[in-house]
């Protein structure tokens, strides 16, 4: 008894998932006057519009070209270094920063690049101060640049 009511169930419930498919079939047919209607409609269009939305469809990628090359970065000019944010006081603080190559610290150049991406790393993190005694760069520890992006270096 139970295998036979098991069996009504099942065919009640194939009957339903097929009444569904029917439906959703149905739903999602394109009609068949709408390609008619739709380049009808693209007739009454001006050029302008036409332009405007094909722009819009095909959604294009615009690729700016860089002006100036992105340098090759060197393994001399690779470093790590250790930092730690301190919510409270809003202060980032380099607990460590190593060079691979310690010559790369006197390039003018590169502590520049250096000093941006701090302030950039700074801004980030929502820090407004920047305990930076780790780094041991001359050109680091002018606080212009700095006090120019409202970081107060300590």
């Amino acid at each position: 008894m139970l295998h036979k009511l098991q069996n009504q169930v099942m065919a009640r419930v194939q009957f339903i998932v097929k009444m569904v498919e029917a439906h959703v079939k149905v739903w999602t047919q394109p009609a068949a006057n709408g390609q008619r209607i739709g380049m009808a409609m693209d007739l009454a269009k001006n050029k302008p519009e036409l332009i405007a939305e094909h722009a819009f469809l095909r959604q294009p990628v615009i690729i700016l070209k860089r002006q100036v090359k992105q340098p090759k970065i060197r393994a001399c000019e690779l470093g790590r270094m250790d930092v730690k944010l301190n919510r409270a006081t809003k202060t980032l603080l380099i607990k460590g920063f190593w060079l691979e190559n310690s010559s790369t610290g006197e390039d003018t150049p590169f502590a520049a690049v250096l000093v941006r991406g701090l302030i950039r790393f700074t801004h980030l993190h929502g820090a407004t101060q920047l305990d930076a005694q780790k780094v041991n760069l001359a050109t680091l520890r002018a606080a212009e640049p700095f006090m120019d992006a409202g970081i107060t270096l300590m």
